[in-house]
């Protein structure tokens, strides 16, 4: 099985997730995971909301990282170090409880957060 995707996922994030499925990446929903990887088959986990939790620097970087901008890109964009960015994006990993950029992506987009209220957000 190569993911699997809940019914009510956004056109945009099952594109990035097929797209990702067809670069041999493994998709499925942070709540899922973590269920499989905790053995909790009794319980339901349940992912925070629309990124309840993150702050708002964190759910900036989180929405250019859905778009695929680096680590550089966004300091660029936000007016902060490489170094920050890096710190911030490992907060949000933490937080959504995802092991990698990519699992991130698709937390963000199940979640409904894009890059226009990113910019938005930034003033540009």
């Amino acid at each position: 099985m190569d993911g699997y995707l809940l019914s009510d996922l956004s056109p945009a994030a099952l594109v990035q997730s097929l797209q990702l499925v067809l670069l041999g990446e493994k998709v499925f929903p942070t709540s899922l995971a973590a269920l499989l990887v905790s053995g909790l088959t009794d319980n339901v986990v349940t992912m925070p909301g629309g990124g309840r939790g993150l702050s708002e620097r964190e759910g900036q970087i989180l929405r250019f990282l859905v778009h695929g901008e680096s680590n550089k890109m966004i300091a660029n964009r936000l007016g902060i170090t490489e170094a920050t960015v890096k710190v911030h994006l490992k907060t949000v990993l933490r937080k959504i409880g995802a092991l990698n950029r990519t699992q991130a992506a698709i937390w963000a987009l199940n979640n409904g957060l894009d890059q226009a209220s990113a910019v938005r957000a930034v003033g540009a």
